[in-house]
């Protein structure tokens, strides 16, 4: 495995102050050169650059990506703030400056209907045998607030005052968990070591004693996952804009087409939204994709 899934499988987007967007391109990747050199090996490819880690197949991706950030972040002593983003389906849109984040608070985008499957990944990977009492409360609720809602690993950011603290706290959770696993002491421990999503369980933890900045349809960190919209959101939300057809009832596909439009430039990313979603923001805002 070379290229992309050497140098990494995710990617963050630093920023120095100044306001900035990225738009993923395809293209082939110079594979990263050098040794198993902890990052420092790196390869730029443009706006983008690729830090050499050596594969380590015994952690799961979504865990050691984490390590990794650490690592690189750690050692870099002029951003002054970052957002740690899955690298394929995650659209940059319109992040603000540094200078405009508040450097009390988290963000993260918000995820789908997931929280069900979230319930099992905690038994899967044993994580419930040390979880905290509120992080189980958490798991349990079902009414939609905006402290029950699961938080999505896609997009993680902040200020560096208050995501590089965090970072290290996830960081130190998982290698924790990791270690108990591996002393051996319940047995059947395999398996949970290479369980995925233990990330989404750290992370969405770790967020129950911060303040947290997040995304549709709370905050602006990201558009609704996959554009599920929601009919009654969608209707909401654009009764008074939104012109009706012949019979007074509006579709849904118009809806959210106005819906998107009335909002744009409202939310910083999308996580797997629409290619159609995509397509506008390009065409409202070119200059999103720099080359």
């Amino acid at each position: 495995m070379r290229g992309y899934e050497r140098c990494g499988v995710k990617k963050v987007v630093a920023k120095n102050g100044k306001s900035s967007s990225t738009c993923s391109r395809t293209g082939l990747v110079t594979p990263c050169e050098g040794g198993a050199d902890g990052g420092t090996t790196v390869a730029d490819q443009g706006a983008v650059r690729y830090h050499y880690f050596e594969p380590d197949t015994a952690v799961p991706a979504d865990a050691l990506r984490y390590m990794h950030f650490a690592v690189v972040l750690g050692r870099e002593p002029t951003w002054r703030c970052a957002f740690m983003i899955d690298l394929t389906d995650v659209a940059v849109l319109r992040v603000p400056p540094c200078n405009a984040l508040p450097t009390d608070a988290l963000f993260a985008a918000i995820d789908g209907s997931v929280k069900r499957w979230l319930s099992d990944v905690v038994s899967v990977t044993r994580y419930n045998e040390s979880w905290s009492r509120p992080f189980r409360r958490f798991l349990n609720r079902t009414e939609p607030t905006q402290e029950s809602r699961v938080l999505s690993c896609s997009t993680i950011g902040g200020a560096r005052t208050m995501l590089m603290p965090m970072l290290l706290e996830a960081v130190q959770r998982m290698r924790a968990h990791r270690r108990r696993l591996e002393s051996g002491c319940c047995g059947g421990q395999q398996s949970a070591l290479s369980a995925a999503a233990l990330d989404m369980l750290v992370w969405n933890e770790l967020a129950l004693d911060a303040r947290v900045i997040s995304g549709f349809p709370v905050g602006p960190v990201n558009l609704p996952p996959w554009g599920s919209l929601g009919s009654a959101a969608c209707q909401a939300g654009n009764s008074h804009r939104t012109p009706a057809t012949a019979d007074g009832v509006q579709t849904f596909a118009e809806c959210k087409h106005w819906w998107l439009n009335a909002t744009r430039g409202s939310f910083w990313m999308g996580h797997k939204i629409p290619a159609m979603w995509l397509y506008d923001y390009l065409r409202w805002f070119p200059s999103l994709c720099r080359r």
